[in-house]
């Protein structure tokens, strides 16, 4: 409710996953009440947000100004969910009631009731019986507003009430005169501690997540079903599913119980099962291999999978991702992915000169590895709902006692079957064949997306190989597409005016940002954004320089992402491209340079040899003229 600016990172401190904030009320439009939900919006999936159409079209007003989001693409970045004033809504078992309070803005308040228990928010509101009474004989407030107004439900188990300066904000004496035992379950907000006087005998809410008010109640015969199903279609990949498959998914879901320091998943098992985490964390914990034990790994994960192919392993796999993330998570302090670190993997890929130089310190001196640390709303295991008898290619232990739903592929599969569920987890995979994570990892903007957007981007990635001398795309055709360059070199051209004369300068891209580089290379995000949100036609060509491979994006993809990462768009708005990170960039080009250096001795050898053989066939032909 009305969270703070920089809600989130609170909530990290304190270990509550954000995935677990599904719905924000908003009571009204002032920065110290709606900042946090615009912050919450940017981050991370679409949340419910409640609140009445005026103060929803006042936010909308707002934040698109102070943005320059388009209107319609920030209403599409949430679900709203419109509340009327005096009206009995259920919501996850429970039901509130809104009302309006007193303030300067258009604001409400809500009662909230479960079981036997009940608890009132005020919000901003100047609740002064006098002052109330003489608006409406002024002829300010009609009849049923005083009424409403003058009629607070003191009688609450929890009530939560605001207290400031008048006119627009409530006295604190006005609080003060109440009974003794409103005051007693009476909790004083909006409101600094000097501003509590012993004779008034009250207290203020007590901050911090330790210090939670809690109403003892039982929970309702539903409440464990709601908790399933709400897991389950927080996950992107199952956001297709609709509520015909809700009976199904209560009816094969499973629970399991682990303690802490338990295997949840042990490596080199056979994988049946997807699991998603109630409650609890758990760790992925991976072993350090140089590259000689690793190919012996493939081999041996090779004969044991029936697919005979060593990518038929859990999601864990991504070997090159897990590199990547782990140096981040090592140079950072960021905690993203799991898998194998493979050292000359990360070597030759160069991410981070930095990070990567802690990371091959830190693997000197140790051989195993946690990677990544799961918890409530995370998942794991969905490889196996496609792939038959995939291995787990990394061990998860349960750092703490642990609560998690199991789906068995039989199951799953029975249920996903029509849906588009199994051509996204398929997509996922080859991407992390592909090393996207890793790419993301290289990208400027595109490495500071969570686990859970980059796992929704790659997802949505189709790799592709250009030819020297390919476009990718034309100038004047619609946009159809974005690019994340996975390997050689790209660049960007534009047509020759009219009638001839000279080519336009670099400066022709300076209202869309930067002019662009030389050249692009690996870890760069390529794509007209303007062009694709307003379907305006391309103002450049794209063309591949050097043979190399692209992940491809395209538009419903990308403006489907945007869709649920506004604050990634708002990011990327106006811009054709964005760069690899500066280390990531230096060592792109050192790549290439590499890359080509190699191939110019390649083909000087082959000369040769041609010529060479070219030689001895013109002795031969001499030889028998003679």
């Amino acid at each position: 409710v009305d969270p703070p600016p920089h809600s989130s990172a609170i909530l990290a401190q304190n270990n509550i996953p954000q995935s677990l904030i599904t719905g924000v009320i908003i009571t009204h439009c002032h920065a110290d009440h709606d900042a946090g939900t615009f912050q919450k919006i940017l981050q991370e999936g679409r949340i419910t947000l409640m609140t009445t159409q005026t103060i929803h079209d006042s936010f909308i007003r707002k934040y698109a100004a102070l943005s320059g989001l388009d209107p319609l693409l920030l209403r599409k970045s949430f679900h709203f969910r419109p509340v009327k004033i005096g009206e009995n809504i259920k919501m996850r078992g429970g039901m509130f009631r809104f009302f309006y309070s007193l303030h300067a803005i258009p604001c409400v308040g809500f009662e909230v009731f479960l079981g036997d228990k009940s608890m009132v928010f005020s919000a901003d509101h100047m609740n002064d019986p006098p002052k109330i009474k003489e608006l409406h004989a002024d002829g300010v407030i009609n009849d049923w507003r005083k009424d409403q107004l003058l009629n607070f439900p003191w009688h609450r188990d929890i009530i939560l009430h605001e207290a400031g300066i008048p006119p627009i904000h409530t006295p604190m004496e006005t609080l003060a005169n109440l009974p003794g035992d409103v005051k007693e379950r009476l909790y004083v907000v909006h409101v600094s501690g000097n501003a509590f006087k012993p004779e008034f005998e009250l207290k203020p809410a007590p901050v911090g997540v330790e210090n939670t008010l809690t109403l003892e109640v039982e929970e309702p015969e539903n409440a464990a079903a709601l908790e399933v199903l709400d897991l389950v279609t927080n996950i992107d990949l199952f956001s297709s599913l609709t509520i015909q498959h809700a009976r199904e998914i209560l009816q094969i879901v499973e629970v399991a119980e682990y303690k802490a320091g338990d295997y949840v998943i042990r490596k080199g098992d056979e994988g049946h099962t997807m699991m998603i985490i109630a409650s609890g964390k758990a760790d992925v914990r991976v072993t350090v291999l140089n590259r000689d034990d690793r190919l012996k790994e493939r081999v041996s994960m090779r004969q044991k999978s029936p697919l005979g192919t060593p990518r038929a392993v859990d999601e864990e796999d991504s070997q090159a991702a897990a590199a990547a993330m782990f140096s981040d998570k090592v140079g950072e302090g960021e905690d993203e992915d799991e898998g194998h670190v493979d050292v000359e993997a990360l070597s030759k890929r160069k991410l981070s000169m930095n990070g990567g130089k802690l990371l091959m310190d830190h693997l000197q001196n140790k051989t195993h590895a946690t990677v990544k640390t799961f918890t409530t709303g995370d998942y794991f295991g969905e490889q196996a709902l496609v792939a038959p008898d995939c291995i787990r290619s990394a061990d998860i232990i349960a750092r703490t006692d642990l609560t998690c739903y199991e789906f068995r592929r039989q199951d799953f599969n029975w249920l996903l079957h029509g849906t588009s569920v199994v051509a996204k987890i398929e997509r996922m995979i080859m991407a992390r064949q592909d090393s996207v994570w890793e790419l993301l990892s290289m990208n400027s903007v595109l490495r500071m997306l969570t686990p859970t957007q980059k796992t929704q981007l790659e997802q949505r990635c189709e790799p592709k190989f250009f030819e020297a001398g390919d476009e990718v795309w034309a100038e004047g055709d619609p946009a159809t597409c974005a690019v994340l360059i996975d390997s050689g070199s790209f660049k960007f051209e534009k047509k020759a005016p009219s009638g001839g004369g000279r080519r336009r300068a670099a400066s022709v891209f300076r209202h869309l940002g930067p002019p662009p580089p030389p050249m692009f290379y690996a870890g760069t995000f390529i794509g007209e954004i303007d062009a694709l949100l307003e379907d305006k036609p391309l103002q450049t060509s794209l063309v591949a320089k050097a043979e190399g491979q692209a992940m491809v994006i395209t538009k419903k993809d990308i403006l489907d992402f945007f869709t649920n990462a506004p604050g990634v768009l708002l990011a990327m708005l106006h811009t054709q491209f964005v760069m690899p990170t500066d280390e990531a960039q230096k060592a792109a080009v050192l790549a290439a340079e590499e890359e080509a250096m190699a191939k110019r001795k390649e083909l000087t050898k082959r000369n040769s040899i041609a010529e060479d053989d070219e030689e001895e066939d013109g002795e031969s032909g001499d030889e028998e003229g003679v």
